[in-house]
């Protein structure tokens, strides 16, 4: 049903011209699976429809089953070009909730050691050809900090620019510290540290 609506709402030859133009695209979950050549739903899990055709973006194939993935994980980046040119070995957290199973004819993306707090060693997402179009089930992989300035770093890069983080971290800082002084300013800190049992720290 998602597949039809993008194709009638016309996002699905928005999303194919773009990637003509070389756009970086990522799908994560359910935009993962539409990325890929076609999902299958032989026990009309999700519609009555047994086969759609996908954007044909990324060469994977999806099936949908009755059960339920939902994980939290840990793993590490395996490829090593494009979107990821920059993070190769990196560790991130994320979880996964999908009913499919996904099937790359390439090599995966990810590598997951770890689902539920228990060890394993699964394949997860794909990179295509051209390293711009990446796909996976990990919900949360951007809230990794270094992985996501590593793909953040590469499509910077291929449009001739830098990115300075250090400045970014910088005006993050002193937004917290506006934010801590109009508290101070606001609240009565020292009953407010009376009621918790802190001890208040002076400003040297």
């Amino acid at each position: 049903a998602d597949l039809d609506w993008l194709e009638r709402s016309g996002l699905a030859r928005c999303v194919t011209e773009l990637y003509e133009q070389r756009t970086f695209i990522i799908g994560i979950c359910g935009g993962y699976q539409m990325l890929g050549k076609g999902i299958e739903d032989p026990e009309g899990v999700e519609s009555p429809v047994s086969y759609r055709q996908g954007l044909r973006l990324l060469p994977v194939s999806t099936v949908f089953l009755p059960t339920k993935d939902t994980h939290q994980v840990k793993g590490d980046v395996v490829a090593h070009s494009g979107l990821l040119s920059e993070a190769g070995e990196m560790h991130f957290e994320g979880y996964e909730i999908h009913m499919g199973r996904t099937k790359c004819d390439e090599g995966s993306a990810f590598r997951i050691l770890e689902r539920s707090g228990q060890a394993c060693e699964v394949p997860d997402g794909c990179l295509d050809a051209s390293g711009r179009v990446l796909g996976t089930y990990i919900h949360g992989l951007f809230h990794n900090r270094e992985l996501r300035r590593a793909i953040l770093r590469h499509i910077a890069r291929s449009k001739d620019r830098l990115l300075d983080f250090a400045s970014v971290d910088q005006r993050r800082d002193s937004g917290y510290d506006k934010l801590a002084d109009l508290i101070r300013q606001s609240l009565r800190m020292d009953f407010i540290y009376a009621i918790t049992g802190l001890k208040r720290r002076l400003k040297r």
